[in-house]
């Protein structure tokens, strides 16, 4: 089908566009080549030449262009990511749209939590794991929920999330998708992260670290 070539070749100039140090960082991305990017998905989910499948699929990556050009301060957010969302969740049924709501919605995660909005990224993120099948993709989100959590300071859902974290990576790496080293180094991260929250939950609640009056 022509649009999967077209947007396809949107993804390409989109991962052009990031750089060299490929993130949505300020100063970091191409900001013109972006923007056409973004003109070009926007025209392909609004035709109407293109079936629902086609239009739903360059509506989510209109949603990541966008997302990207918001992050690295280039234009204001203008509700493209939650709109984004909408129109496929409104779609769930309709075959083959269980990837895009799972990238749609791992976007929407990452949107909420540039907005400080940890409550509506774990949401989000949650709907992405679940209809994400592959096990790199469901780490690395498990991992991101893991982190969310913990700022709120709920240790226990952090640490949980981060074991299912490492479910995925040990699943991965039997798939031969992950290495070892990869998921010694969550481990060892993970656990630092955890270390780290619970020392900072401890203090806003005002309790003492072991060592210093604690039993």
């Amino acid at each position: 089908m022509r649009w999967r070539a077209a947007i396809s070749l949107q993804d390409n100039a989109y991962r052009r566009a990031l750089g060299p140090v490929h993130t949505c960082k300020p100063g970091t991305v191409q900001a013109r080549d972006l923007a056409q990017v973004s003109r070009e998905l926007r025209a392909l989910a609004d035709d109407q030449d293109i079936n629902e499948r086609g239009r739903l699929t360059a509506t989510v990556y209109l949603a990541q262009v966008d997302h990207c050009r918001i992050t690295a301060g280039l234009v204001k957010d203008d509700g493209t990511v939650e709109r984004a969302v909408a129109a496929v969740r409104a779609a769930h049924d309709a075959a083959g749209t269980a990837d895009l709501l799972a990238l749609v919605e791992s976007i929407a995660a990452s949107r909420a939590a540039a907005r400080g909005d940890a409550a509506a990224a774990v949401d989000h993120i949650r709907q992405a794991i679940a209809h994400e099948q592959d096990p790199v993709r469901r780490a690395i989100w498990y991992g991101l929920l893991a982190s969310w959590i913990l700022d709120r300071c709920d240790l226990a859902g952090g640490r949980a999330a981060q074991q299912d974290a490492l479910s995925q990576l040990a699943a991965a790496q039997q798939a031969g998708r992950a290495s070892e080293e990869r998921r010694r180094q969550y481990e060892q991260s993970s656990s630092a992260e955890l270390r780290q929250a619970e020392q900072t939950c401890g203090e806003r609640r005002g309790e003492k670290p072991m060592g210093e009056g604690g039993q």
